[in-house]
């Protein structure tokens, strides 16, 4: 009732529909440690996508069943340790990486169950030489991929398991 009134239309959900819930909470930190400062950040994000179908087996079922259901969670972090060396010198020592999983409930994949795991290293130095700035870095990073056989061979939703690494050195110089 709705002031007084039976409601004309209520809200119920019926399937076909989509559920999605996401959270997101970040954490940043600064603390100083005499003349230098470390940055740190962490992360986590909760990434829940659902949808449901009419449930042809229970037509009194008005939820429907879970036809995708895909749970995508990541943690990551970042720490950058700011070291100055002088009036005209500083350097930035750090590290950033993330490790993300995602699992299927439903029954349909788009996406294998996998994990994600990233970690990278880094150097930067500036040089102040007034008026002219030079700076230069380098870094390192490395990839992991690893998933999950699904289905039966041949068939059309079939995936096969992969596992892979990647690795990767830059680096750069400019004024």
């Amino acid at each position: 009732k709705r002031g007084g009134e039976e409601e004309e239309f209520p809200r119920e959900a019926e399937a076909p529909y989509h559920n999605v819930l996401y959270n997101k909470v970040v954490s940043k930190t600064n603390i100083i440690l005499g003349s230098t400062l470390l940055k740190l950040t962490l992360g986590y994000q909760n990434d829940q996508r659902a949808e449901y179908e009419p449930d042809s087996l229970d037509i009194m079922n008005k939820q429907g069943y879970a036809y995708l259901d895909m749970l995508l969670q990541s943690y990551t972090y970042d720490a950058r340790w700011q070291v100055p060396s002088g009036k005209r010198f500083s350097s930035i020592i750090g590290t950033q990486g993330m490790l993300q999983s995602n699992n299927n409930y439903g029954a349909k994949r788009l996406v294998p169950n996998g994990t994600v795991n990233d970690a990278a290293g880094f150097y930067i130095a500036k040089l102040n030489l007034n008026p002219v700035n030079i700076e230069g870095g380098f870094r390192y990073d490395s990839r992991s991929i690893n998933t999950t056989a699904f289905g039966i061979v041949g068939k059309e939703d079939y995936m096969p398991a992969l596992s892979r690494s990647f690795n990767n050195a830059s680096g750069s110089i400019g004024a």
